[in-house]
């Protein structure tokens, strides 16, 4: 079966960095990730991805949702647990790396 389904694509695999399959039909079921290729598997010659469709590629639009991050950290301990070392630390951290960024610590 890895014959037939990727010897006639060999020189794009040969030259990709990834691959997306986006089976049809009775293909659904293949594992192409697990399939052989001139000796390792597809997965273990780079990253495989397969999609139910084509169309998901088009819902794949980035849609920016907001403009800043919000880090918390060090959280109160609830039941007598103890707080987080260094937690507080690296939350300031973090948000002090992002730029626009409020750090909620300790709440």
């Amino acid at each position: 079966m890895a014959t037939t389904l990727l010897e006639p694509l060999a020189r794009e695999i040969e030259g990709a960095r990834e691959i997306l399959f986006v089976p049809g039909g009775s293909l659904h079921g293949v594992p192409f990730a697990a399939l052989p290729f001139r000796g390792p598997t597809l997965a273990e010659r780079l990253p495989v991805s397969i999609l139910p469709a084509a169309e998901a590629l088009l819902s794949r639009e980035v849609k920016k949702t907001g403009s800043g991050l919000l880090a918390l950290g060090d959280p109160a301990a609830t039941g007598g647990g103890r707080r987080l070392p260094a937690a507080a630390e690296e939350a300031g951290l973090v948000a002090a790396s992002f730029g626009r960024a409020l750090p909620i610590v300790g709440a």
